[in-house]
């Protein structure tokens, strides 16, 4: 199903060396891999010197974004600073100079005035936000041990901004950060989630899916309350609290709708498309974890809210 969606890489692991009758559908999109087995090279790297700040760049989530060939120019435009043990990177009160930073060595520990919230190695990136809107620094910044940080100046970062929509996505990140279920992601991290997320209005009435659709998207509700219907007309479940996640089970498990869920209320959802759902299991698998243990609850498979995101700050 992966290979129907696109063209993708297909890594089969499987002890046969053939396709059986029933797998002939899959004729042509998979390669069996023996010892010494390449099935294709990327676009060299235009300097060696360079390999380093763009693997780093590439390890960011949202920077990866914008393609090898943008990263390139990305790394020629970049500096890069040594701090010590201990060291203070970033002091929250600060002024903003509009540059944004990506760990590209060591660690760096990110403390809300005397509550450290979490550590951050490389690829993590931090002062996006001061960076967009011209903020005070929020959180300070500390090496842990020795440390290497790419700082991205200004102009480079308002260019990058521009390209991947960042300021669109802003207010979206920003009102998941609010949100108690994501409060101990990395801001960077909800950034780049907000770029995948399509919100949608609904009127008082208006159906958003119905039983039997094919499932291409899981919801998160910002305002306002769905109501799930089931087959025969019963309400299976209300949902009137921000930051609930629903209709992902079709999704997540590759069968069709088996409900209908309509607005009962004018409201705000969000929706998360399939192909972002695939990222995430790439990016994020935790977060897909997550919506995972909501659908598991609602089937009486586990507890509702499991781990909420609780390896994130490893």
């Amino acid at each position: 199903m992966l290979a129907a969606k696109g063209q993708r890489v297909i890594l089969a692991h499987t002890k046969q060396d053939e396709l059986t009758a029933d797998q002939s559908v899959w004729a042509g999109r998979v390669e069996f891999a023996s010892s010494g087995h390449v099935s294709g090279m990327g676009a060299a790297l235009a300097e060696a010197d360079d390999v380093e700040v763009v693997e780093t760049l590439q390890a960011c989530p949202f920077l990866s974004r914008l393609g090898l060939a943008k990263i390139q120019d990305l790394a020629t435009q970049v500096t890069i600073t040594h701090h010590e043990a201990q060291d203070v990177i970033i002091r929250d009160g600060e002024l903003s100079d509009g540059s944004m930073f990506v760990v590209h060595s060591g660690l760096v520990e990110i403390w809300n005035g005397v509550e450290l919230m979490m550590v951050v190695g490389r690829g993590g990136s931090l002062g996006e936000r001061g960076a967009l809107e011209g903020w005070q620094r929020m959180n300070t910044l500390v090496a842990r041990g020795d440390a290497q940080l790419l700082v991205i100046p200004r102009e480079a970062f308002a260019a990058v901004a521009t390209h991947l929509g960042l300021a669109e996505a802003f207010e979206r990140a920003d009102w998941m950060w609010r949100q108690a279920i994501f409060h101990d992601l990395l801001w960077s991290t909800l950034l780049d989630l907000a770029l995948d997320f399509v919100p949608r209005q609904l009127e008082a009435g208006q159906q958003l899916f119905t039983l039997g659709d094919l499932a291409e998207e899981i919801y998160l509700l910002i305002t306002g309350e769905m109501e799930v219907v089931g087959q025969e007309g019963q309400t299976l479940d209300g949902m009137d609290e921000p930051g609930t996640f629903f209709g992902g089970r079709g999704v997540l498990y590759n069968t069709l709708r088996n409900a209908s869920a309509h607005a009962a209320v004018p409201s705000e959802v969000w929706a998360l498309p399939l192909p972002a759902l695939q990222r995430l299991q790439m990016v994020y698998p935790h977060i897909l974890m997550h919506l995972r243990a909501v659908e598991g609850g609602r089937l009486g498979e586990g507890s509702y809210w499991l781990f909420v995101m609780g390896c994130v700050s490893l």
